[in-house]
C-alpha cells in the first residue's frame, strides 16, 4: 500500500488544494469559500505538512501525481494573449 493511500483529506482540505491549484490567494480562497484568510492558512499549512511537502510548489506537485487536482483549467479560464502564444 502506498504512503499516499494513508492520507485522509477532508472535503473542505480538497476545496482548497483545487483553489490553491488554480493560483488563488488565501485572501481569494476564503472570499470564495466564506471562511476567513486564516482558516485557508492554517488549512493551507495542514496540507503542506500531511504531504511531507516543503512548500505550496510540492504540495501541488503531490495533487497533481496523486489525481487530487480537478483540472478543468481550459474550462474555467479563456487564455490571454500571452499564454495564447505559449508552445
Amino acid at each position: 500500500m502506498s504512503w499516499f493511500l494513508t492520507v485522509y483529506f477532508k472535503a473542505r482540505h480538497l476545496s482548497i488544494l483545487n483553489l490553491v491549484g488554480d493560483g488563488l490567494t488565501n485572501k481569494e480562497i476564503g472570499l470564495k469559500l466564506s471562511i476567513s484568510k486564516q482558516t485557508v492558512e492554517t488549512i493551507r499549512t495542514e496540507l503542506i505538512t500531511r504531504t511531507n511537502s516543503k512548500n505550496t510548489a510540492q504540495l501541488i506537485a503531490f495533487a497533481f501525481r496523486n489525481g487530487l487536482l480537478i483540472l478543468l483549467f481550459c474550462c474555467r479560464n479563456k487564455l490571454t494573449a500571452n499564454q495564447s502564444n505559449w508552445k
